[in-house]
């Protein structure tokens, strides 16, 4: 059997493009590790942590801002309720007080009402207050705002919040039609006292917000 000897010639382009191989290696590694690459390198990497790092506080900020007004929200609202509905039942309850005395009397009678007003003159407060008292925010949208920030999924876990809007909202609709002078007082003391009660229950949400979550 003939055995075919390698070419001298082959075997000498093998070692050269070996050579040229290596020889390419190692110009890429200097250039990798050229102070100018490193530089580069370096200024991409910190560049893109920069760049990172200003995004999440950009966003940590944002968030804060969202709390800080959500925060600030929910005390304007307390502050409102805690502000503005014992006028309104006040209002209420005055008119629905004079409006059951004039239903029961007439502009002939000479009786007066208890503050010594005659029919007229009870009438024309009585009209007077029922102005006002529709002036004022609805006691229902304030009780709604009140149930979107401080029971928001009063559908699946009703809260004690939620439990007192829907007794005041109630007591209000009950005052507002009462048949009679001793239905009316009921339905006041009902909403005074739930009113009272809900105002605790809300600024101890706002105190305390991490228990109420």
């Amino acid at each position: 059997m003939n055995e075919t000897s390698p070419n001298i010639a082959d075997i000498s382009a093998v070692h050269e493009q070996t050579k040229k191989m290596h020889n390419k290696h190692i110009a890429w590694h200097d250039i990798l590790n050229s102070p100018f690459v490193i530089t580069l390198i370096g200024g991409l990497l910190l560049g893109g942590f920069s760049a990172y790092l200003q995004y999440a506080i950009a966003n940590a900020q944002r968030r804060e801002a969202e709390r800080a007004e959500h925060a600030a929200r929910r005390v304007q609202l307390v502050y409102d309720f805690a502000d503005k509905f014992p006028q309104t039942l006040s209002l209420a309850d005055r008119w629905r007080q004079r409006q059951l005395w004039l239903d029961t009397n007439t502009a002939a009678s000479t009786g007066r009402f208890t503050d010594g007003r005659t029919f007229e003159e009870t009438r024309k407060l009585c009209d007077e207050l029922f102005e006002r008292y529709i002036t004022q925010k609805p006691t229902a949208s304030l009780c709604n705002q009140i149930i979107t920030e401080f029971s928001p999924n009063y559908a699946t876990e009703p809260n004690e919040a939620f439990a007192c809007v829907q007794r005041i909202n109630a007591n209000i609709d009950g005052l507002l039609n009462a048949s009679n002078q001793e239905q009316r007082l009921g339905f006041f003391a009902g909403a005074n006292t739930t009113y009272q009660e809900l105002t605790v229950i809300l600024f101890e949400q706002i105190n305390n917000p991490v228990n109420h979550r």
